[in-house]
């Protein structure tokens, strides 16, 4: 059985990873450093000023398949909900984390979306709400839409 939990962690560490390169192709501002995995957070980068904990986390929203303005809001609203619920969640680990000593801590907030049109008015509805969060930055990030977004958190 252990055998199996080894494998399963290998795989979820992959996929960890290939989220975090595809953030990297999406945030031209990424520091330049060594990327260490590792768990809470799950990745560490080290530069020659600082170093940056990371904690990568996926948002799951239900997609609405219609594109009537009136759904497309209550998606995004719907969307707000469970961001917040996310932040919420990841901030109760923070402290976890800061155990480590990293200078810096961003949270890495993934989702998946096939519709396009959903995200026609996310990034001012995003720009308008600011999280509270211990977390020095947070961005959101849809590899499939060429979407990234920094938020605003508020300590």
């Amino acid at each position: 059985m252990q055998y199996k939990e080894n494998i399963m962690e290998m795989d979820k560490k992959r996929i960890e990873r290939q989220y975090l390169d595809a953030f990297i192709r999406l945030y031209s501002e990424f520091p330049k450093g060594r990327i260490i995995s590792g768990e809470s957070p799950d990745f560490v980068v080290k530069t020659r000023r600082w170093t940056i904990g990371i904690e990568l986390t996926e948002l799951i929203v239900q997609p609405s398949s219609s594109t009537s303005a009136k759904l497309i809001r209550d998606w995004q609203q719907s969307f707000m909900q469970e961001l917040e619920k996310t932040v919420k969640k990841k901030e109760e680990k923070l402290r976890l984390y800061q155990r480590d000593n990293h200078l810096k801590y961003w949270l890495l907030i993934h989702f998946d979306l096939d519709i396009s049109t959903l995200l026609r008015n996310l990034p001012a509805t995003l720009n308008e709400k600011n999280l509270e969060s211990g977390f020095d930055a947070i961005f959101i990030f849809c590899p499939k839409q060429q979407f990234c977004q920094q938020l605003n958190p508020s300590v």
